[in-house]
């Protein structure tokens, strides 16, 4: 067989760095089933949303870089367990969709009343475990950790050079500044 090499306009895999904070809407909610280490199986929900803009990039390069990736879709996934506990990813993200909260005991969740809402996100960088055949490295990317309100109305998208650190972040990075890799109390302790 024979083959013509062909030009290619499609552009390089751009990785967007860990605590990128982005201007999100929902696009879809889904129930998944995964396989657990003990042979069990255990549910989460992966969310879809798109990309409608850039806020800050996580290690302060310049927001043009990424540009690129504004209307691709970016994915999350937090367990199906809807609870008060203060470390409850969906009732986290739930509130900062719905921008109220806290949320209380009794409140009942309709996922579908989610979908078309605008919402901010962290993103965090994942390293898998199987080897990319070209690179010869583990396979990674990135995906939402944790979802903020949106910005309120009358704020101009904030293309900043070094992204506003919120009250987790800055326990993140006093934490990180110090002996431990464990973040500080206070990151699980914030309601975003």
């Amino acid at each position: 067989m024979k083959y013509t090499l062909e030009h290619s306009d499609q552009p390089e895999f751009v990785s967007l760095p860990a605590e990128s904070i982005l201007h999100l809407k929902v696009d879809n909610i889904a129930e998944v089933v995964r396989q657990s280490r003990d042979g069990g199986t255990f549910n989460r929900l992966r969310w879809t949303f798109t990309i409608l803009g850039i806020q800050a990039i996580g290690d302060g390069s310049p927001v043009g870089k990424y540009e690129v990736l504004v209307g691709t879709k970016i994915y999350g996934s937090v367990s199906d367990q809807f609870s008060t506990h203060e470390r409850n990813q969906l009732r986290r993200w739930t509130e900062a969709v719905l921008d109220m909260g806290p949320l209380r005991e009794g409140f009942q969740l309709d996922t579908d009343l989610l979908i078309g809402r605008k919402c901010r996100g962290t993103t965090k960088v994942w390293t898998g475990t199987q080897i990319d055949t070209v690179t010869g490295k583990p396979k990674s990317g990135y995906e939402v950790e944790s979802l903020l309100p949106p910005a309120k109305e009358g704020t101009a998208q904030q293309p900043a050079q070094q992204p506003a650190q919120e009250p987790a972040q800055r326990a993140f990075a006093t934490s990180a500044a110090g002996t431990s890799a464990t973040p500080a109390p206070e990151w699980n302790d914030v309601p975003f």
